[in-house]
C-alpha cells in the first residue's frame, strides 16, 4: 500500500523532506494523520496539511483531513444535487 515508508528516528520534517526528495510530490499535497500535537510543524514549516487524532483513525478522521486538505487548497464541498462543475444536475 506505501511507496515510501519512513521508519527511522527523526523529526517529521526529515521524514517529509525525504518522502518529497524520494515522491516528487509537493508538500502542498501531502496529508499527515498524527496523534502528537508537536508534530503539527509540519504544517507550518513545510506546508503538509497536519490533521491531529487523539483516539485512532475512523472513517469520520480520514474524512475530516481531506476536508481539511481540500479547504486549503481552494477545493469547496459541492452541495446535494450540484454537479461537479457547480451546476444542478
Amino acid at each position: 500500500y506505501f511507496d515510501y515508508v519512513q521508519i527511522f528516528p527523526a523529526n517529521k520534517t526529515q521524514h517529509f523532506s525525504r518522502i518529497q526528495q524520494a515522491s516528487g510530490v509537493a508538500y502542498e499535497e501531502m496529508l499527515f494523520f498524527d496523534d502528537e500535537a508537536r508534530n503539527r510543524n509540519v504544517e507550518t514549516e513545510l506546508g503538509v496539511t497536519f490533521c491531529l487524532v487523539k483516539d485512532g483513525m475512523t472513517r469520520e478522521e480520514v474524512d475530516r483531513g481531506v476536508w481539511a486538505w481540500r479547504k486549503r487548497n481552494g477545493i469547496k464541498q459541492r452541495k446535494e444535487g450540484e454537479a461537479e462543475n457547480g451546476d444542478e444536475e
